[in-house]
């Protein structure tokens, strides 16, 4: 079965092509298979033109409805690199620099709302001792030194560490931006000292065969 309809003249701007490419080609009537082979116009497409222009009497696209977005893709990427070259700094600060950047004064959950979309979420970092460079390096040349070592070796050594105790107050608290599975990068880090006031170190010690005694 095939179905006529009547282009209209300005059918062109739904895609279709209101005049015809050559004197072959039929006036103004044509099949919904005629434009598939001739045209390379799948149906709905062309169901939908008559449709659309059935209804209002026009083939012009329908103007946006709603409120235009308030950053473009460009000024979304640039948020983007401000967090993941520094993850630390907060919303706020991110909606002043669009403001001196872009002009344009948004609230800072908006800022957020680009963010969380691009997978970066407010954590607070996960704390841990701080490390030199150097430190670093020479720590893991000796575990990979021990790496390998047999159980009977691990049995005549003895662990020791020591831990940080607050005392009095709170280290306090401090968020970054970060992706999922970037816990443990050095930027999301917060790094720790052992010294300080209001706070007490522990040492203890561990071997295979028992734990030894807490001292202050």
């Amino acid at each position: 079965m095939h179905y006529f309809f009547r282009l209209p003249p300005a059918i062109s701007q739904r895609g279709l092509g209101s005049k015809p490419n050559s004197i072959d080609d039929p006036p103004c009537m044509w099949t919904f298979c005629t434009l598939n082979h001739t045209k390379g116009i799948k149906r709905p497409l062309a169901v939908g033109a008559e449709v659309w222009f059935n209804k209002t009497n026009s083939v012009e696209n329908k103007e946006q409805s709603g409120r235009p977005r308030t950053f473009s893709e460009r000024e979304k990427r640039w948020i983007v690199r401000q967090v993941h070259s520094n993850p630390r700094t907060s919303a706020i600060k991110l909606t002043l620099k669009c403001k001196s950047s872009f002009r344009k004064s948004v609230n800072p959950e908006t800022v957020g709302n680009v963010l969380r979309k691009h997978k970066y979420h407010s954590s607070v970092p996960r704390r841990k001792p701080y490390i030199s460079k150097a430190n670093l390096k020479a720590r893991l040349a000796f575990a990979k030194m021990y790496v390998k070592q047999p159980t009977e070796f691990w049995e005549n050594v003895i662990f020791v560490d020591e831990s940080k105790y607050n005392i009095f107050g709170s280290d306090g608290k401090q968020k970054v931006w970060r992706t999922p599975n970037t816990v443990l990068h050095i930027k999301n880090l917060q790094p720790t000292v052992k010294y300080g006031d209001g706070n007490q170190l522990v040492w203890g010690c561990m071997a295979s065969s028992s734990v030894g005694n807490l001292d202050l």
